[in-house]
């Protein structure tokens, strides 16, 4: 239902509660290569292989900048009204 979800929100954005978050791919892991991880405040930290890469690890100081804007929660209830409306053409 991700796709369904993802349109219902921009139909209307109460649907879903998004957070900020930094987001970034694991690349250079033996056993964590590929793995997607999310950051909510700097700074960013970076394993050893990644240090060289052009995201590198935030000062203290440094302000936060989300890259992507995550689900954390959504209302069910809400969803399903507006999915059965618009499946059924009872809009």
């Amino acid at each position: 239902m991700r796709d369904a979800l993802t349109v219902a929100h921009v139909i209307d954005p109460g649907i879903l509660k998004v957070k900020n978050y930094f987001i970034a791919v694991e690349t250079s892991g033996e056993m964590t290569a590929g793995e997607t991880v999310g950051y909510t405040q700097a700074p960013i930290f970076k394993s050893a292989p990644l240090k060289a890469s052009a995201i590198t690890a935030a000062s203290p100081d440094a302000p936060f900048r989300p890259n992507a804007n995550v689900a954390i929660g959504v209302e069910p209830e809400r969803f399903f009204r507006l999915f059965l409306e618009r499946l059924t053409g009872r809009v």
